[in-house]
Order: C-alpha cells, then sequence, then structure tokens
C-alpha cells in the first residue's frame, strides 16, 4: 500500500511540483471567497474504491484546496475531488459556495478511509473534521460511498495517471 500511496504522490509532484502547501500552513477549510466565479480545472487522476473506478481532480495546491467544488451545479457519478496535503494533520471542511451536496472521505498516508461523511450544500456553519490525521480527502456526489459499498476501513488506491 506504501508504493500506491507513493506513486500518488509522485504523479501529484510531477504534475502540479509548483503547487505544494508551504511548510506551517494548517487549515484546509476551503476560504475565503475567491475573486473568479468558477472552480480552476485541476489535473485528473483515476482512483479505485472499493470495486469502482472513480475520475478525480486533484487539488494539491493552496488555491486549488481552497477553491475545492465551489460553484459547480453538477457532478458525474464517479467522478469527484482528491484533496492531498503536504503532511498527515487533522484538517476540516465546509460547504461555503457549493452548490453540491457532498459525502467526504478522510483518507490516511496508507490509503485507508479514516471516516465518512456527509455534508449539505451551502453550509457555512458546519465545519467537518478528520477525526485522526490524514493526508487526503475524496469529495464525491453525496451517498456515492454509500451507494458504492465503499465504507470506514476500505483503501482507496491509484490506478493511471492522466495528462
Amino acid at each position: 500500500m506504501r508504493s500506491v500511496i507513493c506513486c500518488l504522490l509522485s504523479a501529484v509532484g510531477y504534475l502540479l511540483s509548483p503547487a505544494c502547501r508551504p511548510p506551517g500552513s494548517q487549515s484546509a477549510v476551503r476560504g475565503p471567497q475567491p475573486a473568479v466565479q468558477v472552480s480552476p480545472r485541476v489535473p485528473k487522476q483515476k482512483l479505485v474504491a472499493g470495486r469502482d473506478t472513480v475520475l478525480v481532480e486533484i487539488a494539491a495546491g493552496e488555491e486549488q484546496r481552497n477553491v475545492g467544488l465551489m460553484f459547480r451545479t453538477v457532478m458525474p457519478e464517479n467522478e469527484g475531488m482528491l484533496f492531498v496535503f503536504d503532511r498527515d494533520d487533522n484538517y476540516a471542511f465546509w460547504m461555503r459556495n457549493t452548490e453540491l451536496p457532498l459525502s467526504i472521505a478522510f483518507i490516511e498516508r496508507s490509503g485507508r478511509i479514516a471516516d465518512i461523511q456527509d455534508m449539505a450544500p451551502r453550509d457555512e456553519t458546519t465545519r467537518h473534521a478528520s477525526p485522526v490525521p490524514v493526508r487526503y480527502a475524496l469529495e464525491m456526489n453525496q451517498g456515492w460511498f454509500e451507494r458504492h459499498n465503499v465504507r470506514t476501513g476500505d483503501s482507496i488506491r491509484v490506478e493511471t495517471v492522466l495528462k
């Protein structure tokens, strides 16, 4: 599993090498509101979650993580966004300017899902926090994990890197 995660980190580093979070930066809460009204499109990656392959955008830079899936009104069933952090920590998310109901999986460095939470659209008051230090967070359409029998304790692995 460690080699799978190293592969993911190498792929993200290759695709986004200048877009790393500076050391000492801890906040993963998305905000403040960006000046642009659309989310920047970022590199995509195929991941395997349970028995399904999903196509995710990689949000590894601070700006990409801050904007996330804001302002989007539609997302295909088997697509989402993978947030990649520079270090293991307890991260929290909120739903400012996010129109889609989402579910978030907090993923440890090993690829193991530590927790899955549902998030309501436009909810700026609830903070969805990882219960343990994690390296990744995967946002999918709300209920995706349940519909696809992906649960806490399952692992996420890399399928292919798309350029």
